[in-house]
Order: structure tokens, then C-alpha cells, then sequence
């Protein structure tokens, strides 16, 4: 039987399966300047993805328009996450939307590939910033809702795994941990959004990651991960 699943108190569509993990360890905090950050923290998180299927012939509009609603909350705001199967509540959890991402690739058919992370409640913390207006933040029980969110800083888990490892450019391989990092760090800049994160380096990636390098790191474009990409982002995210 199909699991039904439920974001933001919205009824999305029944799913033949979901995907849990242990995933990065994040948390919300508030800044000084009213933006929310996520910051990592010592408990883990539970990741959960799921693929919906639709007929562009029949209710698309409607969910479309649900869709692009859930949208703007990506990684701005928690939501509830409700997943019944059988009628039982397997899955209730406060979740912040990672990505939403629809494939056309098929005919008459949209797959959307969303992704979720488990809200954990805060810890007071204090956060630090290198700013002439700098006072101490701390960390609210709710997070900052905003237009935009500004994401991480050099705490970014995101960051500091892609830097460690070395994505490159490979069609025959599909199983990329290193390149799913990259293209959600491509999606954060507004980049690879058509798309879902496959974890394969072919060309739908190599083709946005040299948009990003032009447009947003305003480096020399080679499509590659190599070191003038890795020094942007060291600079640009306070690493060392």
C-alpha cells in the first residue's frame, strides 16, 4: 500500500517509498542582522527522500501550484512532516525542505524528488560574527523568516565536505557521494534547479557548473572542481 504524505499540513499524493538516513548535523539560529543560518550541532538529523509521479494531463496544475508554494520555504523555515501508512502516522516530524526538484525528462509526466531534514529544537549557543556591529546572538526556539535565507557560514557541513573531497567529471558513474554536494551547493546559488540531485557528474552539471563559476564565482570557467573553484569558496565561506 502507498505511503500518503503530508508537508505544511498539505495532503502531496501517495508514495511507494521513502528513503531515511542519518544525515549532517544542522540546527536554525538567528543572526544579527535577522537572517536565518544553519549551523552544525552534535546530534544528527534524519534526512528523508521521495519521489512523486504525476500525469501533466490530469491534476498537475493544482499540485504545480503546491509545489511552488513549498518552494519558497526551502531552507527558510520548519514545517510539519506527516507520512501515514496503512492509516498509521509512520513518519510525524518538523522538517526543514532541502530541495524540490520536478524532471520532465519523460513524457506527459513530471517526477518531483523532494528532500527533508529533521528539525532538532535549538541549544542556546552564542554565534559569533566579524562585524563592526557585532553583538551576541542567540539561538531562538523558532527560526528567522525571512525573504531570503542566508545560508551558512564557515561552519557550512556542506562546504567543508565538498572541499575535502574532489567531484569530477564522469557519465558512466552515478553513484557520486562528492557530487551530490556540489550540485546542492548549486542549487543554494540558484543554479541546477531544473534538476534533481542524481549524484552523477554529467552534462546537466558540468554545463551549471560552469554558468556558477562565470555568473556567481566570476572565475575562469573550466568545469571543474580544480583549486581557482575550492580558493573562491574557502574566501567566500571564512574557511582556512
Amino acid at each position: 500500500m502507498a505511503y500518503e504524505i503530508y508537508l505544511d499540513n498539505n495532503f502531496i499524493g501517495d508514495n511507494l517509498g521513502i528513503s531515511e538516513s542519518n544525515n549532517i548535523d544542522l540546527q536554525y539560529s538567528d543572526s544579527t542582522t535577522g537572517n536565518a543560518l544553519l549551523t552544525a550541532r552534535k546530534l544528527k538529523s534524519r534526512l528523508w527522500s521521495f519521489d512523486f509521479v504525476m500525469d501533466l494531463n490530469k491534476d498537475y496544475n493544482d499540485k504545480k501550484a503546491l509545489f511552488d508554494s513549498l518552494k519558497e520555504k526551502i531552507l527558510k523555515e520548519e514545517i510539519s512532516f506527516v507520512c501515514l501508512h496503512e492509516g498509521v502516522a509512520s513518519i510525524s516530524a518538523w522538517v526543514v525542505i532541502l530541495s524540490i526538484t520536478p524532471d520532465y525528462s519523460v513524457d506527459n509526466v513530471v517526477t518531483y524528488s523532494v528532500e527533508v531534514l529533521e528539525y532538532k529544537k535549538p541549544v542556546k549557543t552564542v554565534i559569533k560574527f566579524n562585524t563592526f556591529n557585532y553583538k551576541p546572538a542567540t539561538v531562538k526556539t523558532t527560526p528567522a523568516k525571512t525573504k531570503k535565507s542566508t545560508i551558512l557560514s564557515k561552519n557550512n557541513p556542506y562546504v567543508l565536505e565538498l572541499l575535502k573531497c574532489n567531484p569530477v567529471f564522469n557519465c558512466k558513474n552515478r553513484n557520486q557521494k562528492c557530487v551530490s554536494l556540489l550540485q546542492r551547493l548549486l542549487q543554494m546559488d540558484g543554479y541546477y534547479t531544473k534538476f534533481r540531485v542524481d549524484s552523477w557528474f554529467c552534462d546537466k552539471t558540468l554545463k551549471e557548473l560552469k554558468k556558477w563559476q562565470k555568473n556567481k564565482a566570476k572565475i575562469k570557467v573550466t568545469g571543474k572542481f580544480d583549486n581557482a573553484t575550492k580558493n573562491y569558496l574557502k574566501k567566500r565561506f571564512n574557511i582556512k
